[in-house]
């Protein structure tokens, strides 16, 4: 059985359409958000990829499918956002700084965790 702070290995994420389980970062035990906190949303969407190679003229990115919505930036335990980029903000790790986990839509002020780039821990 997992502990607080072991990676879930996860089946089915969602839990009445929400996140099922704690969201934290990939790089270091910081908690995003918590279960039930999200709105499980299926959407391609790109996103750049967490690391770019130097002197690039272009911006790599991945392309998600899963995230979860936060419409109230509040609800976030631990969420960093880099300066407006396209009418959007990046979300990192608020305590390594690792990112983008994902990105905030600034007209609509919600924002989108990329399942991908987050662990899940129960």
């Amino acid at each position: 059985m997992a502990t607080s702070s072991e990676a879930v290995e996860v089946k089915d994420p969602v839990q009445d359409g929400k996140n099922k389980y704690t969201l934290t970062c990939t790089l270091c035990p910081s908690k995003i958000l918590i279960p039930l906190s999200g709105e499980y949303v299926k959407e391609d969407r790109q996103l750049p990829k967490m690391s770019q190679k130097k002197n690039s003229p272009e911006v790599e990115t991945d392309t998600i499918q899963e995230w979860f919505l936060v419409d109230n930036m509040f609800t976030f335990e631990n969420v960093g956002v880099s300066y407006v980029v396209d009418n959007m903000k990046f979300l990192t790790c608020a305590d390594c700084e690792s990112g983008p986990i994902g990105w905030m839509d600034i007209t609509s002020q919600k924002s989108y965790v990329a399942l991908p780039r987050v662990r899940q821990t129960s």
